[in-house]
């Protein structure tokens, strides 16, 4: 019984398919940031803003093979 009970509370360090590990996760998240403050400071309207920000979004998230470039 108590093999049972240390077995089955037993943390899995393995990510499920189609999530990203932590220092990924991490990476995208400061590019995310450094972007929106590069479009911020370039003082465009908010329309303008969105399409300069659209576009570099696209260069940041590469899909060809599922990494990330630095902008």
């Amino acid at each position: 019984m108590i093999a049972l009970l240390l077995t089955a509370c037993k943390k899995s360090r393995e990510l499920p398919p189609g999530i990203l590990p932590p220092a990924q996760m991490t990476e995208i998240l400061a590019q995310i940031h450094l972007l929106e403050s590069k479009v911020e400071r370039l003082g465009l309207p908010s329309d303008s803003a969105l399409q300069v920000y659209r576009y570099y979004e696209q260069e940041l998230f590469c899909h060809q093979a599922g990494t990330i470039r630095s902008i």
